[in-house]
This record gives structure tokens, C-alpha cells and sequence, in this order.
């Protein structure tokens, strides 16, 4: 909102839409329903089509058409996967009061039938995700010939502690021979529910080939909204795959393990060599943010059981906090992009220089963004790039090593385009003014927040994250 100052023309209406945005992305981070969830995730469409193709560049217009576009496929794809999941009978993983009215309700609507026929016709479909990962987890179980892990909750175990159990109460005999003729254990199904879900959400992360949406929409959007997408919108991608795509369809995102990291591989080495040949500073940061969510990727591809599943909370560890760290040095160089606009009115890097004579501060708050930013240890992009590559490295090191070397690369045009834009003398730049009370009151947030999660990483996120990707990992790892 302070870097919404700027915006003068229908202000009333950019407010409604940037709420209306808000009230999308809380609602899609809160719901534990899946057709809440995706019309939640839907809802945030609407308000991005018209911040972009209202107050945004000369190519405002196309580049809107294009996320919506690119958006609505992935938000097909997650909708087509909710409802052929909603097929799935569970039974045997709701609680059995539930099986016992529907039955009751059988025997109302057909008065001949018994009641041990009503409890054998009875069907239960839900859209909750967590029943459903019980439910597949238990056909992954079934598929790894684990089947003496189905079973009913013990009297010091709670459902919820050990979601491939039965629900209480449940025949076991009966549950498997249901199981075995449910849809999840059938491998072509987990395959394409995953698939479909991992698209829909890889969409939004984005990954390499579906990005081509991202460099416009950055390009043509007003600096606030830039910053609200490379900060938090592109972040649901990711939250997607972690909430949705691997607990529904575990089996197949163990079997597809290796290849999720590589198309991670693929994004970070793809971006960061598209982002070096960039001239414009906000396309650069754009290409820049495709290279850096590919290590949110890796770090969840590192699917290990038993004792080495450490080194998959690790992973899992490293993309949540690298999703953290990006959302707080990707909106803060956006907002970099925004200050020098303003004044120059353009954002081509070669005919900026010169910044750091006229603009000493801004210079030097923009430099701890871009050193966070290539992963410098003590800010934050360190904690999150060092956690996945570990992970990566103890998984797969022929997928490591790329990543680990494409930092490099990254280094190289973070420090190539400061250089060009900071340093130097150039006339047309030396006249610009430092950076404003509202300008510098944003970059100290960001400039804060890049310097705190890279010195107290634990005390400020891991402690705070460690019991639910602690349990989150333990449920998958010992399906395997």
C-alpha cells in the first residue's frame, strides 16, 4: 500500500481490486476444502486481470490476457484433479457415524433393504484433503506392499497422528478389499492425478515451459502489484504442490521424484542464463524469480525414506524458507525497479549508472537486496539455496551439481547489473534525488527482513515450521 503513493487514476477502484486480491490469496492460504481452495485460487484472477490491464504498461493489455490465460489452463488442470478425486469412495477413512447416517438414510429411501446391505451399498465422497490423504496414502501403502500398516488407530494413537490408519471401528478385511478396487490403487490414476495437480500448481510457480507469462506480466505491472506477485502470488505454486499434489497422489510423486527435481534443474539453470542477457531491469528480476523458485522444486524432490528422510525435511525445509527469502528480496527489487522508474522513466540498464553518487542511500540498501538476492551467507537467500542443495546432493548429486553451479551464474549477473546501474558517473542520472522518507521507510522493511532470516533463520522461521514439516515428511517417508 506505501508503494501504491504513486497511483493516481481511479484510485478507488485500484483499492477494491487490491483487496478483492487479498481476500483471494488469505482465503486460498486458509481453506481445507478443495472447492474452497480453488475458488479462492480462481478468485485472485480477477482483480490481477485488471491491476495489470488497467494501470500497467503499454503492453498492458496482452500481457493480462496472458497470465489469466496461462493461469485458467493450471487452474483446470488442479479443478479436473478435485473432481475425479471426489469420486473416490473413503469410506473407511471418515468417521463411521457418517457411514452409519447414510446407511440409516439408505434404509429410508429403500424400505425392503437390511441393514447389512445398507452399510455395504454406502458411499462417501468428500473434498476434504486430509481424508483424502489418508486415503491415499493407505492405496500407496497398498501399492508398496506395506498392507500391515492399514490398520485401526490403538488406543495412544490419534487418526490425525498417523493418517494411514483406518478410521476406528473400521472391518480391516473389508477396508483393503474396498482399497484394492478403489481408483488410487490403480497406477495410472495416482499418475494423472499428480500430474494434473503438479501442472495446475507448477503453472503459477512457474516453471520452464509454462513461465512465458511471467516476464510480461512483471514487465507491464505497476511496481505495487509487481511486488505482490513475485512476493506472495507466486508462492501458492509451490504451496500447492506441498499441501495438495503430495499427499493426494503419493505414490506417483515418489516414482516422479527424480523428475520434478529436474524440471527444477531446468528452471534455475534456464533463468539464471535468460536473466544474464537481459537489458531490462524488471524482465531481468522476472527471469531472475523463475531461476530462484526452481530450487522450491528441488528441495521437494528430494524424496528419501527411512533413516536418509532427514535429508528430505532438509529439502523440504530449504523450499519453504527459499520461498520465504524470495518473497522478501524479489518484492524489495521490484520496488528498486519502481524508485529509479520513477525518475528515470525507463528501465533499461544500460542507460542507468551512475546511481550511487546522487542516491547513496537507496544505493546502498539496493545492494544488500541484490547481495540476499545471489545467496551472500548472513542474508537471507543463503539459508534456503545451502538447504536444498544439501538435500539434492544426498538425493541425486548429478542434479545438485548443476544447481550448485548456476549460483555462479547468478552471482554474476546480480553483481553485473549493479554494477551497471550503481556505479560510474552519468549525467543523466546525477541529478536525481535520494531516496524519499516513503521510499526508505519500504526498503528498511525488506532491507530488515533480508538481514534477520539470514542471521536468525531458526529463531525466526525454523522454529515455527520444524512440527509441521517434521510430520508432514514422517507421513511420507515411511509409506515408501
Amino acid at each position: 500500500m506505501i508503494a501504491s503513493w504513486k497511483i493516481e487514476t481511479n484510485l478507488k477502484g485500484y483499492l477494491v481490486l487490491l483487496l478483492m486480491l487479498e481476500t483471494g490469496v488469505i482465503g486460498a492460504f486458509l481453506s481445507v476444502d478443495l472447492v474452497l481452495f480453488y475458488v479462492f485460487y480462481e478468485l485472485m484472477l480477477l482483480p490481477m486481470y485488471f491491476l495489470v490491464g488497467v494501470w500497467g504498461g503499454g503492453r498492458r493489455k496482452a500481457a493480462a490476457i496472458k497470465f489469466v490465460l496461462y493461469t485458467l489452463l493450471g487452474g483446470v488442470a488442479i479443478l479436473a484433479a478435485f473432481i475425479a478425486l471426489y469420486s473416490v469412495d473413503v469410506r473407511d477413512f471418515v468417521d463411521q457415524n457418517v457411514v452409519k447416517k447414510e446407511a440409516a438414510e439408505l434404509r429410508r429411501t429403500h424400505p425392503g433393504m437390511t441393514e447389512a446391505e445398507s452399510f455395504k451399498k454406502v458411499e462417501v465422497h468428500s473434498f476434504d484433503p486430509f481424508v483424502l490423504s489418508r486415503a491415499s496414502q493407505a492405496a500407496m501403502l497398498m501399492l508398496n506392499g506395506k498392507m500391515n500398516l492399514i490398520r485401526e488407530p490403538s488406543d495412544k494413537m490419534k487418526l490425525d497422528q498417523q493418517v494411514e490408519v483406518l478410521a476406528k471401528g473400521v472391518n480391516r478385511e473389508e477396508a483393503i478389499e474396498r482399497l484394492n478396487a478403489s481408483p488410487l490403487c490403480n497406477r495410472n490414476f495416482q499418475y494423472l492425478i499428480f500430474l494434473l495437480l503438479f501442472v495446475g500448481f507448477a503453472v503459477k510457480v512457474p516453471i520452464v515451459p509454462l513461465h512465458s507469462w511471467l516476464p510480461d506480466a512483471h514487465v507491464e505491472a505497476p511496481t505495487p502489484i509487481s511486488m505482490i506477485l513475485a512476493g506472495v502470488l507466486l508462492k501458492l505454486g509451490g504451496y500447492g504442490i506441498i499441501r495438495f499434489a503430495f499427499p493426494l497422489a503419493p505414490w506417483a510423486a515418489h516414482e516422479l521424484a527424480w523428475w520434478v527435481g529436474l524440471v527444477g534443474v531446468v528452471g534455475i539453470v534456464y533463468g539464471a542464463f535468460v536473466a544474464m542477457a537481459q537489458t531490462d531491469f524488471k524482465k531481468l528480476l522476472a527471469y531472475s524469480s523463475i531461476s530462484h523458485m526452481g530450487y522450491v522444486l528441488l528441495g521437494l524432490a528430494a524424496w528419501s525414506g527411512g533413516e536418509r528422510s532427514q535429508y528430505w525435511e532438509w529439502g523440504l525445509n530449504g523450499a519453504v524458507f527459499q520461498m520465504l527469502a524470495h518473497g522478501i528480496t524479489a518484492a524489495g527489487l521490484f520496488f528498486v525497479v519502481g524508485v529509479v522508474y520513477d525518475r528515470a522513466h525507463h528501465r533499461e540498464i544500460n542507460h542507468l549508472g551512475g546511481l550511487k553518487e546522487p542516491m547513496p542511500v537507496y544505493s546502498g540498501a539496493s545492494a544488500i537486496l541484490f547481495f540476499a538476492s545471489l545467496g551472500l551467507p548472513g542474508l537471507c537467500g543463503f539459508v534456503g539455496e545451502f538447504m536444498t542443495m544439501m538435500a539434492a546432493w544426498n538425493f541425486a548429486p548429478w542434479l545438485a551439481v548443476p544447481a550448485i553451479l548456476t549460483t555462479i551464474i547468478t552471482a554474476a549477473y546480480l553483481l553485473w547489473t549493479w554494477q551497471r546501474v550503481f556505479l560510474g558517473v552519468n549525467p543523466a542520472t546525477r541529478g536525481f534525488g535520494d531516496a524519499t522518507s516513503r521510499e526508505f521507510i519500504i526498503l528498511a522493511v525488506f532491507v530488515f527482513f533480508a538481514v534477520a532470516l539470514g542471521i536468525l533463520p531458526g529463531w525466526l522461521v525454523f522454529n515455527w515450521l520444524e512440527p509441521s514439516m517434521s510430520h508432514w515428511i514422517q507421513t511420507l517417508a515411511r509409506l515408501t
